[in-house]
């Protein structure tokens, strides 16, 4: 705003309305705590977490180059590398399904959720949950939870087909995006988002291990966040065209 290049956005929309208001003469409908809040709220629920997402999806990738291969020879066989992937792609595409929910199970990017609170007394599983208790879903703990899923800590997308396909058959994660009538009302869009990006991202580009002075890999140290979402720390990589057709391929999508 100081500089004269306001974006409309919410916040700006709830900001021209109080002020409005106040030239009318009128009581404001808003607060400017309700602002903040509603600013806070947007970004904390899209721009943060599918950032934090993707983060930790490069992140594997620089972990498990294996992983990124097998994904890399799926979407040449699939999309082939004259053009991007779409979402016509995607019954096509399992094991890029896969990667992106076991992105959601390794490192879940809100792993204590969004806290709830109690409206009355309850009892759930023999526990006495008092009223006005501030209940917490331990999205992290069920994700790794080691009578579900086997080694949890490694990063494995192929955990998750049926057994009568050489994998393991465990559940895909459920809880990143809260549970019940609370749950995320963008989890459709943010998953479809996150799948697009992730698929393009594998088509076109090579997520590599950094070198040193020596030209040895630097193998990127697992270090976490904390606050409401989590992410990984800063980490080496490189990221760059997987080859000439990936750079003709992008430029053409970008006119």
């Amino acid at each position: 705003m100081a500089s004269r290049t306001r974006v409309q956005s919410l916040v700006q929309e709830m900001i021209d309305q109080q002020e409005s208001q106040v030239q009318q003469g009128q009581a404001t409908d808003v607060s400017e705590e309700d602002i903040k809040g509603a600013g806070a709220a947007v970004f904390a629920a899209a721009q943060d977490t599918t950032w934090s997402t993707l983060v930790v999806f490069i992140l594997s990738m620089v972990l498990h180059p294996k992983v990124q291969s097998k994904a890399q020879r799926l979407l040449d066989q699939v999309v082939g590398r004259d053009r991007l992937p779409t979402f016509d792609d995607r019954p096509n595409l399992q094991y890029i399904d896969f990667i992106v929910k076991e992105t959601f199970r390794w490192s879940p990017v809100s792993p204590m959720g969004v806290p709830h609170r109690s409206l009355k007394d309850d009892i759930y599983r023999g526990y006495h949950i008092p009223a006005g208790s501030f209940v917490y879903a331990n999205t992290r703990a069920m994700t790794h939870d080691e009578s579900v899923y086997r080694s949890p800590d490694d990063f494995d997308p192929g955990r998750y087909f049926p057994l009568e396909e050489g994998g393991r058959g465990e559940p895909l994660p459920n809880g990143q995006f809260g549970f019940g009538r609370r749950i995320c009302v963008g989890q459709h869009f943010a998953e479809a988002t996150i799948w697009l990006v992730v698929a393009v991202m594998l088509s076109t580009l090579s997520i590599e291990r950094e070198k040193d002075a020596n030209g040895s890999e630097i193998m990127p140290v697992v270090e976490l966040t904390s606050g409401l979402t989590s992410h990984p720390k800063r980490f080496p990589c490189l990221i760059r065209p997987r080859d000439e057709k990936s750079c003709v391929v992008i430029r053409d999508a970008k006119s």
